[in-house]
């Protein structure tokens, strides 16, 4: 599968270099039209990087895609209540970095949640991609695996880059893991998608979508 996906910050669609909110690359002014074009492809992501930050949200954006389109949705869901709220807006999945805890992911089945980790330097980090936890995508992929239905594996230093995804990381985690993978951040080419796909991967896509890098 290859997932478009929609980052919104300040109520633009931007992709940010190395996830930087400070390097905004792409800015897009209406997040819902290219929504809308997407959605023609296939199931779309869109990412609150507002509420991942902890900088304010984009609820009403993400509500509005997520009631006309087939989607999964992230950022900065740490509460139950914003995570009912875009379940009922109709919202396929949840994309959960920071709460993904045994605790918190218990009161969803595990088919409606996808578990971000979010690599640096070899670790998992959380809080809109801002602190490090210590503990390796692989470990937490142990585990919190009975708890989702996903992993979608993010390089985040790769973000923006189009120089490809880890191979190597994502061989490892299939290895610790039954559970589909998706892999976001420097997937740039058609051959890096198709290097994923060989692998049973996905590919989740943005830079390579608006620069024309992949049509």
């Amino acid at each position: 599968m290859i997932y478009p996906t929609i980052e919104i910050l300040d109520g633009q669609a931007v992709q940010l270099r190395g996830g930087d909110p400070n390097q905004r690359v792409i800015r897009i002014d209406n997040p819902l039209a290219l929504a809308g074009r997407f959605a023609r492809f296939g199931e779309l992501v869109v990412i609150d990087v507002n509420a991942a930050l902890g900088s304010g949200d984009n609820l009403d954006i993400v509500e509005q895609i997520a009631s006309r389109y087939d989607c999964r949705v992230g950022g900065g869901i740490r509460d139950h209540q914003r995570a009912q709220r875009l379940l009922k807006a109709g919202a396929r999945k949840l994309i959960v970095g920071t709460q993904a805890k045994p605790s918190f992911l218990a009161r969803y089945h595990r088919d409606r949640i996808v578990v971000a980790l979010d690599a640096k330097d070899g670790q998992v980090v959380v809080d809109g991609w801002q602190s490090g936890t210590g503990v390796s995508p692989v470990d937490r992929a142990r585990e919190l695996q009975a708890h989702c239905s996903e992993f979608l594996y993010t390089v985040v230093e790769a973000q923006g880059s189009l120089s490809g995804n880890d191979l190597e990381a994502i061989d490892g985690l299939l290895q610790a893991t039954t559970n589909p993978i998706v892999a976001a951040g420097g997937i740039g080419t058609i051959e890096q998608v198709i290097e994923l796909a060989d692998r049973g991967v996905s590919s989740q896509l943005s830079m390579a979508i608006y620069t024309g890098a992949i049509d």
